[in-house]
């Protein structure tokens, strides 16, 4: 009983978040914003910075916070390398114990999606079966305020930076 009671306190001190993540970071860009001012600067596209990605999907994964009837994402801090997405957050386990879990994601653009797709879990330097926790494939529509004067392109992933190119959208201009 005594080797059951410490593998599980070893358990439970490996598994521990190192550091602590919740739901706070700053305020959501606002693309109408950033559309505005790409316009004023004469430039094709705009930028979403690492913080600002960190900040739109922050409020997406609160919302998606229940992995099961088990485990509960409680917080949560997302870096972005190319097209590969890491999400590090904090599980609850059996409303018991916390857990740091990283979750690597590819990022892909398929018009007029980004098309996120789960490729591991992990705890520290321990993976998980791709069968233990499963996201499913995730399409965010890219779909920008019909009253803009611009439509997305394309989407290209840059180290720590999304750029969104975009087309000029003008709206009876060339119809007879």
């Amino acid at each position: 009983m005594t080797v059951v009671v410490m593998a599980a306190a070893g358990l439970v001190w490996y598994a521990a978040p190192s550091e602590q993540l919740d739901w706070t970071s700053g305020p959501p860009p606002s693309i109408r914003d950033k559309v505005e001012q790409m316009i004023l600067e004469r430039r094709a596209f705009i930028q979403l910075s690492e913080t600002e990605i960190d900040a739109l999907l922050k409020q997406y994964w609160k919302r998606q916070a229940v992995i099961n009837e088990y485990a509960v994402v409680t917080g949560a801090r997302f870096e972005l390398t190319d097209n590969v997405l890491l999400a590090h957050t904090t599980v609850r386990l059996a409303d018991t114990a916390d857990a740091a879990l990283v979750h690597e994601f590819r990022l892909d653009w398929e018009a007029p999606d980004i098309v996120i797709t789960h490729l591991s879990t992990r705890m520290k330097n321990i993976e998980f079966p791709k069968d233990w926790i499963r996201f499913e494939q995730t399409r965010l529509p890219l779909e920008l305020d019909p009253r803009l004067p611009v439509a997305v392109k394309s989407v290209e992933f840059m180290g720590d930076v999304v750029e969104i190119q975009m087309n000029l959208r003008a709206p009876g201009l060339f119809n007879n």
